[in-house]
């Protein structure tokens, strides 16, 4: 690893968080057997948690390279996700902050204005097309010395247009259990649906949803299956490589167009999904054209 690591602070499905310098933490992936054992915790029953551990490093794996390359390329999402920055083996470093369950506990007087600003947090991820569907309002968000809330624990989001819509129209915010329940102790049913029901809205979502990101981001971001739509892959392939060079300050590298046919026939579902493919072929690739060999499941 890139820095050193001070003691272990916390653990969780995904990560174990160290001590780093310089008010940071180090966020040190988990094996499958160390995820195991945290799931157990939550479920006690191993065989759920097994596949419930195996679901969350999947998500992990395809969510976090990703979003660390989006909070590089946009300033603002770096700041709202508590600076992330990619380090060496899978591990990224953050900003230490304190939970939003830890500063509404010690403020309990102050909840709701605590809910307000979660609901602007997720509102400012809707503008870079994060949804974050776990919704722990205690536990996956942070306040930094500022006062600022952020989005820290980003290992399981969708990005997927229609899934998102769906759960925003369906008022998924109501159905989270260990949400609502932390919440309701500190706030008034009445008061906890105001606040929430007046912003997490199908209008808010369509003027927010990813306003912030550039034509690629856009697109990748849906509406559609890209498994509905093979003739849209050769394209997006190209651009999203055409990019990842240009970010990393490589020379020009194409998409042959046997990899492509091959890209084509996968069972793809949001769009998103082809990126981290794409950019991996390129990593494998040693020269300026990405072939079918290069290409991993």
């Amino acid at each position: 690893m890139s820095k050193p690591i001070g003691d272990e602070i916390g653990r969780g499905g995904q990560f174990k968080v160290y001590e780093s310098p310089g008010d940071r933490v180090m966020k040190v992936p988990n094996s499958l057997a160390e995820s195991v054992v945290v799931h157990t915790e939550w479920a006690g029953d191993e065989g759920q948690a097994t596949a419930s551990a195996k679901q969350g490093l999947g998500f992990r794996d395809a969510n976090v390279p990703r979003i660390l390359r989006m909070s590089a390329r946009y300033p603002a999402l770096s700041v709202l996700l508590g600076r992330p920055r990619a380090e060496v083996d899978g591990c990224f470093s953050q900003d230490r902050v304190s939970t939003l369950g830890e500063v509404m506990q010690r403020n309990k007087d102050q909840a709701a204005e605590w809910i307000e600003k979660f609901a602007e947090c997720m509102h400012d991820c809707w503008r870079f097309g994060l949804y974050d569907y776990l919704l722990l309002f205690n536990c996956n968000y942070g306040v930094t010395g500022d006062g600022d809330v952020v989005f820290f624990d980003f290992g399981e989001v969708s990005d997927f247009t229609p899934f998102v819509a769906d759960a925003i129209r369906n008022r998924q915010w109501e159905a989270r259990f260990e949400s609502y329940e932390f919440l309701s102790k500190l706030v008034p049913d009445k008061e906890y649906r105001r606040i929430l029901g007046s912003r997490v809205t199908p209008v808010r979502f369509n003027e927010l949803w990813g306003s912030e990101l550039d034509d690629l981001d856009s697109e990748l971001l849906g509406p559609r299956a890209l498994r509905d739509h093979p003739e849209d892959v050769g394209g997006l392939s190209q651009r999203i490589v055409a990019r990842a060079c240009s970010e990393a300050g490589r020379g020009r590298v194409v998409v042959s167009d046997e990899a492509i046919a091959e890209l084509s026939n996968r069972p793809w579902g949001p769009p998103s999904a082809l990126e981290p493919v794409a950019i991996a072929a390129l990593e494998i690739s040693d020269g300026a054209m990405i072939r079918v060999e290069d290409l991993v499941s």
